[in-house]
This record gives C-alpha cells, structure tokens and sequence, in this order.
C-alpha cells in the first residue's frame, strides 16, 4: 500500500493491538495473584464471615475462581461501600 491507506491500517491495527493488550492487562490483574484460596466454598464463606465481622463489611461475597479450581472472597460490584468511619 502507498500514501495514506498503509498509516491508516497500520492505525488500525495498533489499536487492535492496544485493545488487546488492555484485555491480557486485566486478565491477569484479575487472576489469583496475590488472593487467598480456599479449597471449598465452604471454607471461603467461613473466612468471609470471619472478615465481615472484624471488619464492619457487609458488601462481601464468595466466588469460584475462573483460572482454577477453588475459591474466593471479594467486594460485591455495583453496592457503595460504607463510608469510612475513622474521620
């Protein structure tokens, strides 16, 4: 390609490519990286409950883990969280 069509599809692949990296970006920020597992959702529920009550948090839930199989605990989106109190 000559003149303007080859800058503008080399264009539009960069920002494929920038749309793609973004994406393995967030994949691994949301591994399991740096987050407790549990083996069973039972005992994810028990440590949750344990982080509930010390903490005042109500806003917690359980979750199977989608890059392996266990469990965790975790803010639940889309519910405000408490303002904090120590002001």
């Amino acid at each position: 390609m000559t003149g303007n069509g080859f800058y503008r599809q080399c264009g539009v692949l960069a920002l494929r490519l920038r749309a793609f990296m973004g994406s393995k970006r967030r994949i691994r920020r949301n591994s399991c990286e740096g987050k407790r597992q549990y083996a069973t959702q039972t005992q994810a529920v028990a440590a949750m409950l344990s982080f509930r009550k010390k903490f005042h948090d109500p806003n917690l839930a359980t979750y199977k883990c989608r890059f392996g199989n266990h469990w965790h605990f975790g803010h639940v989106w889309g519910r405000p969280r408490r303002p904090n109190r120590s002001k």
